[in-house]
Formats: C-alpha cells, structure tokens, sequence
C-alpha cells in the first residue's frame, strides 16, 4: 500500500513539473509587459473616433459630464435644457495623428464649439489621409432617461424610438431617437 502512495504521488509531482513547465513556457512567449513596441505604434489608417462627450470644463453651464452612446459611426447624447446645443464643446478621442473637421472646420477637443442642433457630421482623417464621417445626434432632455432609451436602441437595434411618459394623466416628459428614415437621415419627432 505504501509503495502505491508512493508511485501516485511520483506520477502527480511528474505532471505537476510539467504543468509548471508547460506554463512557465506560455508566459514567457505571451511577451507579458516588455513587448511594447506595438503599443506605441500609431496605425497610419486610424480614422476611429473611440469616444465623444461634453464635459463641464469646457461648457460653461454644464453640471455634469455627458458622454454619448455610440453605435458604429453614429452617437447619441443628450444635454441639459438649459445648454445651448448651437455652442456645445464636443470632448473626443481620436488616433494621435489624425485629425477631425466638421464641414471642413478644424475641430479640436475641449476648444472647439460647434452647431450641434441639427444632425451633425464629424469628420476624421487619419495619419495616412483616410476619411471616416461620424454622424451626432445631440439633443437637449434628461439624460438619464435619454441614455436608456440609447443603449436600449444600440442593443436591438432599433433605429428610431418615440418615447412620452405620462404621471397621473400628464404627460410629464417626451423625446424622440434616432432616424425616422435612415437611408435620408431624417430626424424622429415625438410627434411620430
């Protein structure tokens, strides 16, 4: 019995080294934190606007940051009534060499106010000239309200949605999202 004990626990210390070994070995070729070389590469084609918000430090009456939901090309944010979408400072993220317009207008994060009260088009073009077109549909409402009904429409996408809630027979708040015809990139209403 004893010389049993004895060959099971040799066959578990044998394959307990190999497993060491074995994960030793793909540790070692995964390149862990010294391979940094391709992150700090900038992809010449980057054209991708990986974020878009208006924050407070850079639009005076905004009490809070407002992030927009984005799906695909498009975003969705909602500010404030009392925010001025004809003067909004859109906030964005953009590859390190590339550059974003709208109507041919240099746009730079945090400085840079823009008309965002209608369908708005940003442009960005990447190190080695590559284009892409984002399209904004900001809107003044409550965002908290709004940005359910945006991840909501992102999700299954749903590309417009008319919303009214009503409280005690009162309609105590109503938005509309998203295109009623997308091919004409014409606006929903809440009168839909």
């Amino acid at each position: 019995m004893n010389l049993k004990l004895n060959n099971m626990l040799l066959k578990l210390k044998h394959y307990f080294l190999i497993l060491l070994s074995l994960s030793i070995f793909l540790v070692g070729c995964s390149g862990g934190d010294d391979d940094t070389t391709s992150e700090n590469q900038v992809n010449p084609n980057d054209n991708s606007l990986k974020s878009l918000s208006f924050t407070k430090a850079d639009n005076p009456g905004l009490t809070m940051n407002c992030a927009a939901v984005q799906n695909d090309n498009l975003f969705y944010v909602t500010l404030p009534d009392e925010i001025d979408l004809t003067k909004a400072v859109p906030s964005f993220i953009i590859a390190e060499e590339a550059t974003a317009s709208v109507n041919g207008k240099s746009l730079v994060s945090g400085q840079t106010a823009v008309d965002f009260s209608n369908t708005t088009k940003i442009t960005v073009t990447s190190k080695s000239g590559l284009t892409r077109t984002y399209t904004v549909l900001a809107k003044n409402g409550n965002a908290r309200i709004d940005n359910m009904v945006y991840s909501y429409m992102v999700k299954h996408k749903v590309p417009a949605v008319s919303l009214a809630i009503s409280k005690e027979e009162s309609i105590v708040y109503k938005a509309a999202y998203g295109f009623a015809d997308v091919a004409k990139e014409e606006r929903v209403t809440s009168d839909y």
